[in-house]
């Protein structure tokens, strides 16, 4: 199982040494950027969804599934 950078959960690695070589490489220059990109897309997706995710709540007999959803910030 490949594993994904822990910063922008872009790119797969196949071991800890292959990812290594590729942060000092290239991956370092670019990685601060994507994260930055996928925390302005999520923001905007949770924006455009709000009211979707709100009904979604309200209208789940779950409790677990409740309880997930307004734990997560």
């Amino acid at each position: 199982q490949y594993k994904m950078c822990g910063g922008c959960k872009g790119p797969r690695y196949c071991s800890v040494e292959c990812q290594k070589i590729e942060w000092n490489e290239s991956h370092s220059k670019s990685c601060k950027q994507e994260f930055m990109r996928n925390q302005i897309n999520l923001k905007k997706w949770l924006n455009n969804n709000t009211r979707m995710i709100q009904d979604f709540i309200s209208n789940s007999d779950n409790y677990n599934i409740k309880h997930v959803i307004l734990e997560v910030d």
